[in-house]
């Protein structure tokens, strides 16, 4: 089988369930789906290096958690600056 055609095979078999499962983590709809093509992008860049000393599904499983908590990572910097520039523009505006 071609890389692809085992790619194909795991959004078939697991992506309803990967993209839940990013959803659970990240409670938004739109990074859980970015969440998940991330994880089946790594999936297929590194699908050789994958032993089958678990199952794909645990596997793929781990990329997803992975990928969700960058992203959680990352925006955890964006929300601490929009909540502090908010906080600079209330406090100058109580001050006038």
């Amino acid at each position: 089988m071609s890389a692809e055609q085992v790619i194909e095979r795991l959004i078939m078999e697991y992506g309803d369930a990967i993209l839940r499962m990013c959803y659970l983590y990240l409670k938004d709809y739109h990074l859980a789906e970015d969440a998940a093509q991330e994880t089946f992008i790594k999936a297929m860049k590194h699908y050789e290096s994958f032993h089958q000393k678990s199952s794909e599904k645990t596997w793929l499983t781990r990329i997803a958690i992975n990928c969700c908590k960058n992203i959680m990572r990352m925006n955890w910097f964006r929300l601490g600056r929009g909540y502090l520039e908010e906080d600079v523009q209330v406090s100058a505006a109580n001050l006038i």
